[in-house]
């Protein structure tokens, strides 16, 4: 290996570590960027990786003193080169940089004014830009929040991160067998040492390549990113089955609460009234009232911005928004009398549902309507039968009469359209089932938190799993 450059006698504050890989396209403009910082108390060590093209040529055409070189003689891997440039570091802060990315020239004074204001802070991130798409990241801010969002998925980017040195070498830098997936493991054992946080300035533009390791090797990275992600939900008390149901909940709660500004959708499966329905029923659970009037913000709030143009189903649409109101007047969550209501999106139903569809399915088609129209033929009053008339009712049922008799023996519906039957056809009604009904919803769960595989929703997400862990005691 090539030795490095002498070292400046004067000890730096910072330490900017940057490992290049065959960069010989981006290498000057990254370098460019850090020697150009308002705040100029570093050193800038750079590792080249082996490079087989011009990336070592372009380094060395660099004279400034605060530069230290290493080369290696062959390729290492990116953290293998990480943890050379972090073991001869100097500063009080190792700020992590890519040579593909352009630091903003205030990048290194903001993160270190903040890092000198809070000493209880370990690490921090900043929101960044996407290069060429002029799009902005800016990534949950606070601990309280951050601590929950990574049990399940990764909420900083590592390049933007500026570490306090002591810190780095507490936890011996980067574990190089965690393949793929160091920086997150890295990020996660600072967690459980303590706080890290996100400024929400934008100090770092972020460059997206189709040969970044990131993108070579997802699949790998997802294994050892959800072998890492166990390991600290164990080390913060949530693990999923849960050992101690309580203390699951308390945090999975935490969790989804940190997480809800960033969800944008609005439906029953995958969106925010999944999120206020278990919000709704983790307060009547644990008797905490901040969740109940989080609940009853959150509704508030997507009441007053609900489109015209909604869907019908239940996953996303009308269906699911009725049977979530329904079922929060029928526990008492909110006040109301259930058929004023409801009349409005009864009438949307029925102006909305097409009976020629192909979609046969409950997420989004005809079961899910028939459901819908069964729940209000056995909840709402003598008048529900105005709006949902014998043409319209006959006309469902007669679909539903159609798929039961062609695929019956393979039907997991079954008892489900048996039900809407009987309430179609103005027998006995028989109301819903809500125990039932959510169990249709929310599984099947999946058998641990998986890295980046999780949804924050009703369906096979986080909020369903807290969802089923109450059912099952009974709220």
């Amino acid at each position: 290996m090539d030795k490095m450059k002498k070292q400046s006698e004067k000890t730096p504050f910072i330490s900017v570590v940057m490992p290049a890989y065959n960069v010989e396209k981006y290498v000057e403009e990254a370098v460019c960027s850090i020697l150009d910082q308002t705040y100029c108390d570093f050193e800038f060590i750079i590792v080249d990786d082996g490079s087989t093209d011009r990336t070592r040529e372009i380094l060395r055409s660099f004279s400034d003193p605060r530069i230290s070189l290493l080369f290696n003689d062959k390729n290492e891997g990116n953290y293998p080169a990480r943890n050379r440039g972090c073991r001869l570091a100097r500063g009080k802060y190792i700020a992590v940089m890519d040579a593909d990315d352009v630091a903003l020239p205030e990048r290194l004074e903001r993160q270190v004014e903040y890092m000198e204001k809070h000493s209880d802070v370990l690490a921090c991130g900043t929101a960044y830009r996407l290069i060429g798409k002029n799009k902005v990241i800016i990534q949950p801010i606070e601990w309280h929040e951050i601590r929950y969002i990574l049990l399940m998925t990764y909420c900083m980017l590592h390049p933007t991160m500026m570490i306090r040195s002591e810190s780095m070498s507490k936890i011996n830098f980067y574990k190089e067998d965690s393949i793929c997936a160091e920086d997150y493991d890295l990020t996660l054992r600072l967690a459980i040492n303590g706080k890290i946080v996100n400024l929400p300035d934008i100090l770092l533009n972020r460059r997206l390549r189709e040969d970044q390791l990131s993108s070579l090797y997802m699949e790998k990275q997802n294994i050892y990113g959800s072998y890492i992600q166990m390991r600290y939900q164990h080390e913060m008390g949530i693990f999923y089955p849960p050992k101690d149901n309580d203390v699951f909940l308390i945090h999975l709660a935490a969790y989804i609460r940190s997480i809800v500004s960033y969800v944008d959708e609005s439906g029953l499966f995958h969106g925010k009234i999944g999120l206020i329905l278990f919000f709704y029923c983790y307060s009547k659970y644990s008797k905490n009232h901040e969740y109940l009037k989080l609940a009853d913000q959150m509704l508030s709030d997507m009441i007053k911005k609900l489109k015209t143009d909604i869907p019908v189903g239940i996953s996303s649409g009308l269906c699911g928004l009725g049977l979530f109101l329904g079922f929060l007047i029928s526990e008492k969550f909110v006040e109301g009398e259930l058929d004023e209501v409801l009349e409005n999106i009864d009438r949307m139903v029925v102006s909305k549902t097409k009976f020629d569809t192909e979609d046969w399915s409950f997420e989004s088609g005809i079961i899910g309507i028939a459901y819908y129209v069964s729940y209000r033929l056995s909840s709402g009053k003598k008048d529900i039968k105005k709006i949902f008339d014998v043409s319209y009712r006959e006309q469902l049922l007669d679909k539903i009469t159609t798929l039961e008799n062609h695929v019956k023996w393979s039907n997991p519906y079954s008892s489900l359209l048996n039900q809407c039957c009987i309430n179609l056809q103005n027998t006995v009604t028989q109301s819903i089932d809500w125990n039932e009904f959510f169990k249709m919803i929310i599984l099947p769960l999946p058998t641990t938190l998986s890295f980046g595989g999780w949804n924050f929703g009703l369906n096979r997400g986080a909020a369903g799993v807290g969802m089923s862990l109450i059912l099952k005691l009974n709220i």
